[in-house]
């Protein structure tokens, strides 16, 4: 019987697939594609990692996920304290693999939606300044040359021109006889602030993270301990013993998330949390 690294590869052989073109689909480095290919499980981050990375991949291959991560479990490493993951009731993994697909792409087309949307603004608002700087210079202008050609003495030089650039632009100091200093600049709309999670633990607990969907990791940490995540959209996360920490999302405090030895799923963005199903990062 063939290995599970000799299944994958021969799959993706059978469907003319570069390691790249699996990459591309998958967003799993090519490291562990080979290191699954060539039956290294061990070389995967953890075990947690190697059963989301084999469904991933035979979900691709159009093969049986579930079997090859009963047929890998003997070669797996093992971790001193391995978070418990219980799959949800009702659960189809093919489903949620397109699911998790739409979802990226729909966030990507968002982003860049948003992207020019706030070049548009960010131009709009320096045309804008713009034109008043300039109808604002034409007028004080025009009523100076105004002045040097129609009056002979200094008083008049002075005040009638000043009441007519007051009466173009439509503002008065608070005598009403002259105009009001140089009008504001408008103010340009900056960028959002970032998304910023802080995970404080209050007893020992096992987390895992992914940023954007593009950055990955993991850690251990003891009783008071923290963790603090900095992305722009999203942060999904896993957590172990959900009792035993506490979630801090751009300085709000936020409800329990589970009890003790529970693991939990999470998606956090600005509006808040949701519970994700396991599998899905």
């Amino acid at each position: 019987m063939d290995t599970v690294g000799e299944q994958l590869r021969s799959a993706r052989l059978a469907k003319n697939l570069k390691i790249e073109d699996v990459v591309k689909k998958t967003k799993i480095r090519g490291h562990f594609i080979r290191c699954m290919e060539d039956q290294e499980l061990g070389e995967l981050p953890s075990e947690f990692a190697a059963q989301s990375f084999l469904r991933q991949y035979a979900l691709l291959l159009e093969l049986d996920a579930e079997q090859l991560v009963r047929d890998a479990s003997l070669s797996l490493p093992s971790l001193d304290e391995p978070p418990e993951i219980v799959a949800a009731p009702g659960y189809e993994t093919p489903s949620l693999f397109f699911v998790q697909k739409a979802v990226r792409e729909t966030r990507a087309a968002i982003r860049r939606r948003t992207a020019t949307i706030g070049k548009a603004v960010i131009a709009l608002g320096l045309i804008v300044t713009c034109s008043t700087l300039w109808f604002y210079s034409r007028n004080t202008g025009d009523g100076g040359r105004q002045t040097a050609s129609s009056a002979g003495s200094p008083a008049t030089m002075a005040s009638p021109p000043l009441e007519a650039a007051a009466s173009k632009s439509g503002t008065r100091n608070s005598r009403g006889t002259g105009p009001q200093a140089s009008p504001t600049l408008a103010s340009i709309p900056g960028s959002r602030s970032p998304l910023e999670l802080e995970i404080q633990a209050i007893d020992r607990v096992w987390i895992r993270w992914l940023i954007d969907g593009d950055d990955e990791g993991q850690a251990t940490l003891r009783a008071q301990e923290r963790k603090r995540i900095r992305a722009d959209d999203l942060v999904q996360v896993t957590i172990g013993n959900a009792g035993a920490v506490n979630l801090v999302v751009n300085g709000a405090s936020q409800a329990p998330v589970g009890l003790p030895d529970e693991v939990r799923h999470l998606e956090i963005t600005r509006e808040g949390l949701t519970r994700i199903p396991p599998g899905t990062f």
